[in-house]
């Protein structure tokens, strides 16, 4: 499909929520247009990620942007970033995996853990003493026996 002509007039087929329409032109190869019968319209980059060996791996989406007139993608706009992300993956890299990256919940190595933040509680209450790790077992036990008082308990 020659989508330089034909996106803004392309709709979703009827009975279907989305249809994905792909570029015929070689040089665009993997550009796609997800047209949804909501009428928001996405632009993708479709491709084979790069394996370390060479070959071609499974295939990946990048999501371009939103289509539309501006401040939206039009066409033009979306083969811009799309040829950057195409030059990414020829030379080797992934985009899929530098936004999974990107988008990753950052760890703390300091962060604490709610465990190790109830066991500072039980010291700052009840004083660092030899007995602590038995209130800790005794806390868990009762936090376990607040589910059987609220008749969650199952029966045999």
């Amino acid at each position: 499909m020659d989508l330089r002509r034909q996106w803004r007039s392309l709709q979703c087929p009827r009975g279907k929520l989305q249809y994905d329409y792909h570029s015929d032109n070689e040089e665009l190869r993997g550009l796609t247009l997800r047209v949804r019968a909501s009428g928001v319209n996405t632009w993708f980059y479709q491709y084979r990620a790069p394996l370390p060996s060479g070959r071609k791996g499974k295939t990946e989406r990048v999501t371009i942007g939103r289509a539309g007139a501006p401040p939206l993608l039009d066409f033009e706009g979306a083969k811009g970033k799309y040829i950057s992300l195409a030059m990414a993956v020829g030379a080797g890299r992934n985009p899929a995996d530098d936004n999974r990256n990107a988008h990753a919940t950052p760890t703390h190595s300091g962060a604490m853990t709610v465990e190790a933040c109830f066991h500072d509680f039980l010291e700052e209450e009840y004083g660092a003493s030899t007995a602590a790790p038995s209130r800790l077992a005794a806390s868990k036990t009762s936090v376990a026996g607040w589910g059987m008082r609220s008749g969650l308990r199952q029966s045999n």
